[in-house]
């Protein structure tokens, strides 16, 4: 089991005043935490040690910050999409977010995180991630011994999270996991998370055409969705195709599926409705798990399946998504499965607040849908975010997070007249 290092609270008040009590010492530790916002940078990166090794993280922050701004800053965790965990700079926000916001954005694999092992989102990506966590709420300190508000000290205590694509997926199943010690974020956002196996694999919609919009369902497995009527063919050693003229092998043309691999029995894994599919195909291959061992890969992997272990632990959590028209990925999924589901998972499993889109206050549109309105798979016709307005990117997830900020205030985030409801 991974046991968290003991709680370490640091105040900004409390960085301040420690700040203060040493500025006539230039070799102080309290000075040395400092040197990043004394040379007037607006970056840095720190390394963080947990029990599973060291994660490093790029800060980023508006300025001035310092002992002599006055501006707090919510600190916000930020998840990026795809597989891979390494700190790699073109995986964030190309702009640091405008506003009151510190950016905190972390490795969550590879070198001396647990011993370089890359568990694709599992259990060592979300130790990475409550680690992360944690700091970021002034618990624990980096390797110099500093803590986040003793490097800024505008920093506020309670994070927000701002995960991209699959980070959505890891995020919730980190707040979902109760073996981890978390502090209470703040908010969480969720920006077109493809919350489902089906959809993180992208096994649907190609050829155009072949899905069917209205087949999903929301069940114990997550949202799951009919497959294409085409049986799967073995394309290369461990990819399938959809076998549109049932030839029995891939041919030019024929949309292929392609797997992660799972880190425990070293094989592709599709999603569970697709091994039910190949099992009674009987389709048989050494190269791909099986329906037991697909349910068991995905199972902490998919958001759908974590909403009600993360209501459970964090009911009062406001949890705001985004999605456009057109899916940065699942373009061809027009009733937009993966995030309806999603949020009719969180609402059936009592999460507080949940909202699809910023509300008209903070997007300047007059249209939104409201807070805890009843949206779900059976309910596709919802407001979704135009192209335009979506982009650029990190401007809508501010938008995003002023509200967030306000909710967790006790504000009134309002409704545009008539929004759903």
């Amino acid at each position: 089991m991974l046991r968290p290092p003991p709680r370490q609270t640091v105040t900004p008040l409390l960085a301040l005043l420690l700040t203060a009590g040493c500025a006539s010492s230039p070799t102080s530790a309290a000075d040395d935490c400092l040197r990043f916002v004394a040379t007037g940078a607006t970056s840095a990166r720190v390394r963080l040690p947990g029990e599973e090794g060291v994660l490093e993280a790029d800060l980023r922050w508006p300025s001035p910050a310092g002992p002599g701004g006055n501006e707090a800053l919510t600190v916000v965790v930020e998840v990026p999409g795809g597989w891979h965990g390494e700190l790699d700079r073109s995986d964030r926000l190309q702009e640091p977010l405008a506003g009151p916001y510190l950016d905190l954005h972390l490795g969550l694999v590879g070198g001396e995180w647990g011993a370089g092992e890359d568990d694709l989102r599992g259990p060592l990506a979300r130790a990475a991630l409550a680690l992360g966590l944690r700091y970021a709420a002034g618990e624990g300190v980096d390797e110099q011994g500093c803590t986040l508000p003793s490097r800024v000290p505008q920093a506020q205590g309670v994070p927000m999270i701002a995960a991209r694509s699959n980070g959505g997926n890891l995020a919730v199943a980190t707040l979902a996991d109760p073996a981890l010690d978390l502090p209470t974020p703040a908010g969480l956002l969720l920006w077109e998370t493809p919350a489902g196996a089906q959809f993180v694999n992208q096994e649907l919609g190609q050829p155009a055409g072949s899905y069917e919009p209205g087949s999903c369902i929301l069940g114990e497995d997550g949202v799951t969705c009919a497959l294409p009527a085409s049986n799967p063919a073995p394309g290369s050693a461990d990819s399938l195709c959809w076998d549109l003229n049932d030839s029995g092998m891939c041919d030019r043309g024929e949309p292929k599926l392609t797997f992660p691999l799972d880190p425990v029995t070293g094989l592709r894994v599709p999603s569970p409705p697709l091994a039910a599919r190949l099992a009674t195909a009987g389709f048989s291959s050494d190269a791909f798990d099986d329906l037991d061992q697909a349910l068991d890969f995905w199972a902490p992997r998919d958001a759908a399946r974590s909403a009600p272990a993360l209501a459970a632990r964090f009911p009062e959590l406001p949890v705001l998504l985004l999605a456009s028209e057109v899916d940065h990925n699942l373009s061809t999924l027009p009733d937009h499965p993966h995030v309806l589901g999603l949020i009719q998972a969180l609402e059936q499993a009592g999460q507080g607040w949940v909202r699809l889109n910023p509300g008209h206050a903070f997007t300047g549109v007059d249209q939104d849908n409201a807070p805890n309105a009843d949206i779900g798979l059976d309910q596709p016709s919802v407001w979704l975010l135009p192209e335009d307005l979506e982009q650029p990117l990190g401007e809508m997830i501010r938008d995003a997070l002023d509200e967030l900020r306000a909710v967790e205030a006790g504000g009134d985030a309002g409704s545009a007249p008539g929004a759903g409801s």
